[in-house]
C-alpha cells in the first residue's frame, strides 16, 4: 500500500508486548510528547541535537512526519522517537532515532526502525533513504536493520555533501 497524503502517513499505528508490556508505535502528531522531544534532544545519546523553543518544535512536527514510541499502559508515556524528512514521494531523510536508555534492550530501537523500514516500503516513487549515522554499532545496525549501505561504496557515480549548522551543543 502507497502513502496517499500526509495524513495517511500520520495515522500510522502499530503495537508489540515486549517483557510482559505493551509498546505502540504511532505516526500521529497529536500524540507527540513535545516535553520528551527537547529532554531527548538535551540527553549525550543524542550529542547532535539542543532543545528548541516550543514554536520551533511545532514547526518541526509540522514539517516532518515523527514516529513517537510509547510505552502503553493507563496513559502513553513516550519512550523513544525516529523522524523523518520527507515529500511523502520521492525521499526519507531519517534522523533523531533515540530510545530512552532505560527502555533500551527489549528491542524496541530494531522494532522502531522496522516500523521505519514499513513506512519506507509504502513511499511511491522512493529514489533515496538518507541518514547519517557513527561508524561501528550505527553503520552494522542499519546495514541490518534497513539493508541501507555507506554512500563512499557508490563513489564512482555519488557523493554527499554536508555543511554543519552554526549551533553547539551546550
Amino acid at each position: 500500500m502507497a502513502i496517499k497524503s500526509v495524513e495517511d502517513a500520520r495515522s500510522r499505528t502499530w503495537r508489540s508486548i515486549r517483557s510482559g508490556h505493551e509498546f505502540l508505535v504511532s505516526a500521529s502528531n497529536d500524540l507527540v510528547d513535545r516535553e520528551f522531544i527537547n529532554q531527548a534532544f538535551n540527553s549525550k545519546e543524542m550529542y547532535w541535537a539542543k532543545p528548541l523553543d516550543a514554536a520551533t518544535v511545532e514547526l518541526m512536527l509540522s514539517q516532518s512526519l515523527t514516529l513517537s514510541l510509547y510505552k502503553a499502559t493507563e496513559t502513553l508515556e513516550q519512550i523513544g522517537m525516529a523522524r523523518f524528512v520527507t515529500d511523502y514521494t520521492t525521499l526519507v531523510y531519517l534522523t533523531d532515532v533515540y530510545v530512552l536508555p532505560t527502555y533500551q534492550g527489549l528491542g524496541l530501537g530494531k522494532w522502531i526502525i522496522a516500523c521505519c523500514d514499513a513506512l519506507i516500503h509504502e513511499v511511491p516513487a522512493l529514489r533515496r533513504v538518507i541518514f547519517i549515522t557513527g561508524p561501528g554499532q550505527g553503520k552494522t545496525f542499519y546495514e541490518r536493520e534497513l539493508g541501507c549501505h555507506d554512500i563512499y561504496e557508490d563513489r564512482e557515480t555519488t557523493i554527499a555533501m554536508t555543511r554543519k549548522g552554526s549551533w553547539k551543543k551546550q
